[in-house]
């Protein structure tokens, strides 16, 4: 495992990519837009052309599958240590034949746990060939005042190293198949947890139905999107970004106490990881 810190130099910088690849493709789950932001960070080093497969807003309904030819970044959040379960289901459907891939996970500076080790094994199964794999840090989606404005210049500049370390152990190796390498992480995973605090929808909402048209799990009624299926909600907190007057949150007494003790726990600044 390689911890990244503040990193200079021309690449690290925004300087130009070594090459380009012809066969570029992202694949990434991004409520608030900070995976995402990972993921272009890594991909901007080997190409300025990318496909990109954005499985918030286009979950795959039929099987997607690459070929040997293809070099693919995957970027999913964590959520309570683990891969989202709707992302593990839109993985599934995701096939590579010995496609080389780099494998990302964004967490909101608490711990990734056993989510990387999820995302390689998952990729592993459908016929990726993991080059490399990091866990990268983003502010809290549910706590913002952790991991505030992250990421930040030095965890960009962390990326950007790690993009150009992968590409230079991808270009070294005669046969990718004979790479291997272990993440942190734990089998049997760590068991899902609730998150105990609920999302609130204030008298501004003007029912435009935006929210209920970027949820991943339907949880939102399109005919009276104030409602919420708390049972069925995951917290990922896409229908706050997509909210336009700003009225979908979470409030209240218990998330204010919630709010400062995570907070006070998990404010410790946390440097990426990165295993190649």
């Amino acid at each position: 495992m390689v911890k990244y810190s503040a990193i200079e130099s021309n690449i690290e910088n925004g300087g130009s990519v070594l090459m380009e690849y012809n066969h570029m493709k992202e694949i990434y789950f991004s409520p608030t837009g900070t995976t995402k932001t990972i993921v272009n960070e890594i991909t901007k080093y080997f190409s300025r052309k990318k496909e990109e497969y954005d499985l918030l807003n286009n979950p795959p309904e039929e099987e997607i599958s690459f070929g040997n030819e293809d070099f693919v970044v995957v970027g999913m959040p964590v959520y309570a240590g683990r891969i989202p379960a709707v992302c593990a289901e839109s993985l599934s459907k995701i096939k590579g034949n010995n496609t080389p891939v780099i494998a990302a996970v964004i967490y909101g500076n608490r711990d990734y746990d056993d989510a990387l080790l999820e995302l390689k094994t998952i990729l592993g199964e459908n016929g990726f060939i993991v080059i490399s794999a990091g866990a990268f840090i983003a502010q809290h989606s549910i706590f913002p005042g952790v991991g505030y404005l992250r990421p930040d210049i030095k965890d960009k500049q962390a990326v950007r190293r790690f993009a150009k370390d992968s590409c230079e152990k991808f270009e070294s190796i005669p046969d990718i198949k004979e790479i291997n390498f272990e993440v942190k992480g734990n089998f049997p995973y760590r068991e899902p947890a609730a998150i105990p605090l609920n999302p609130s929808v204030q008298k501004t909402c003007r029912k435009c139905g935006l929210c209920a048209g970027i949820c991943p799990v339907n949880a939102i009624s399109t005919e009276q999107p104030e409602k919420i299926n708390r049972k069925v909600c995951i917290r990922c907190t896409a229908c706050f970004t997509a909210c336009p007057t700003n009225s979908r949150g979470f409030s209240g007494v218990r998330y204010a106490l919630a709010s400062k003790i995570f907070e006070k726990k998990f404010s410790a600044r946390r440097e990426p990881e990165v295993f190649l």
